[in-house]
C-alpha cells in the first residue's frame, strides 16, 4: 500500500511540475506578445524575413483588419499558397506593386516574419503571425529595408546618386543620376540623368517589355525628368 501511495505521491508530483512549467512557457510567451522592440539599431535576427506593406490612414487593410505597432495574427490562417488566410506582405518589397496603396493617406508598415511561418507566391507572402512597424513615409520604411537588403528591388523609392552609377528600383519609383548612368526602374518611374545615362523602362503589356532611351540622344535631354508610362517616354513637365 505504502508502495502504490509513493508511486502516485511521485505521479501527481510531475504532473504539477509539468503544469508549471507550460504555465511558465506560456507566460514567456505572452511576455515575449507584450514587449514593445524599437526600430533603431535593428539587427536581422537568423530565421526571419522582412517585408513592406500598407493600409490605409486608420491601420485598417483590405477586409478591415487592423494593423498596430507589435504582433499581429492572422485570425484566419491557411499555410496553403493562396490569397487570404494569413497576413500578406511584399517580401523584401518586392513583388506585385499593385497590392500597395498608393494614396497620399496610406501608412507604411515594415513586418518581421519567421521564414518557417511565411509562404512565398508569384508576386506577395504572407504568414501566420508578423511583428511590425509603422514609419512616417514610404520613402523612410522602403530606405530600411534597403539598409538590411541592399539587393532589393522596391517600388516607390527614391534613388539619388553621382556619375556612372547604377540604379535598380521597381514600379513608380524616381531616379536621380550623373553623367554616364544606368538607370532601371520600372513603369510610371521617373527618370533623370546626365548625358550618356541609359535609362531603361520595364513595363507589362501582355508580356514583360522594355524601353530605353540614351539621355544626350534622339532630343533627351541631360538632367531633365522623364516619366516612362507604357513604354512611352515624355518629359515630366509634359513635353518630349
Amino acid at each position: 500500500m505504502t508502495d502504490n501511495k509513493t508511486a502516485w505521491e511521485e505521479r501527481r508530483r510531475a504532473e504539477r511540475i509539468n503544469a508549471l512549467s507550460a504555465i511558465r512557457g506560456l507566460a514567456s510567451d505572452l511576455f515575449e506578445m507584450m514587449k514593445k522592440r524599437s526600430i533603431t539599431n535593428y539587427k536581422w535576427p537568423k530565421g526571419k524575413i522582412l517585408g513592406y506593406r500598407t493600409a490605409n490612414a486608420a491601420g485598417q487593410a483590405h477586409g478591415g483588419f487592423q494593423w498596430i505597432e507589435g504582433w499581429n495574427e492572422a485570425p484566419d490562417w491557411n499555410p496553403e499558397p493562396v490569397c487570404g488566410g494569413g497576413l500578406h506582405f511584399l517580401k523584401w518589397g518586392e513583388g506585385a506593386s499593385g497590392l500597395l496603396d498608393w494614396t497620399d493617406s496610406a501608412t507604411h508598415w515594415i513586418v518581421e516574419a519567421d521564414e518557417s511561418e511565411t509562404v512565398t507566391m508569384d508576386d506577395k507572402a504572407k504568414a501566420r503571425r508578423v511583428y511590425a512597424w509603422k514609419f512616417d513615409s514610404r520613402q523612410s520604411a522602403l530606405e530600411f529595408l534597403l539598409q538590411i537588403r541592399p539587393e532589393s528591388v522596391v517600388h516607390g523609392i527614391s534613388h539619388h546618386a553621382g556619375d556612372e552609377s547604377t540604379q535598380t528600383a521597381g514600379y513608380r519609383s524616381t531616379q536621380t543620376a550623373g553623367n554616364e548612368s544606368t538607370q532601371t526602374a520600372g513603369d510610371y518611374s521617373t527618370f533623370t540623368g546626365g548625358i550618356g545615362t541609359v535609362q531603361i523602362c520595364r513595363y507589362y503589356n501582355n508580356d514583360w517589355k522594355a524601353s530605353v532611351q540614351i539621355v544626350g540622344e534622339n532630343g533627351v535631354e541631360p538632367n531633365l525628368p522623364y516619366v516612362c508610362r507604357q513604354g512611352v517616354w515624355t518629359r515630366k513637365d509634359g513635353e518630349r
